[in-house]
């Protein structure tokens, strides 16, 4: 049986009561929609069609840290990490990018790999953060 999204995001949150699905849900649609900005695809690919399993993870770990942060504070695998907005923004922009074929991207050169490790993005990618 296959899983939804919103049983995936409430077992990745050890979550066993509905009384939060609405919740979840606006959580879910509001992380989706980033992936899909992020990824520069059209809104509501993902409605029409399955998404890549590693988009789909960064959704259900956007999700849940939305809800486990919606107090204002962190809780959860984040509690003790004051940073946990940047390892999420980390999780999400750090997926993996494909080249296929002709000159190599920029992601495959070591300079630019150091420096998005570092926090820097390499020439000519765009920060979608600061439009």
């Amino acid at each position: 049986m296959t899983m939804t999204l919103l049983e995936k995001v409430k077992a990745n949150l050890i979550l066993e009561h509905d009384q939060d699905d609405a919740l979840l849900r606006s959580f879910i649609t509001a992380a989706v929609s980033y992936a899909e900005s992020f990824q520069n695809v059209p809104a509501g690919t993902y409605a029409a069609s399955d998404m890549p399993p590693t988009t789909e993870q960064a959704v259900i770990m956007l999700a849940s840290h939305f809800y486990e942060s919606r107090d204002g504070s962190t809780g959860g695998f984040f509690a003790d990490n004051v940073q946990a907005g940047r390892q999420v923004w980390d999780t999400v922009s750090g997926r993996p990018h494909l080249h296929l074929g002709g000159t190599p991207g920029p992601d495959q050169h070591p300079e630019s790999q150091r420096r998005s490790r570092a926090g820097g993005l390499p020439a000519g990618w765009r920060d979608l953060r600061n439009p």
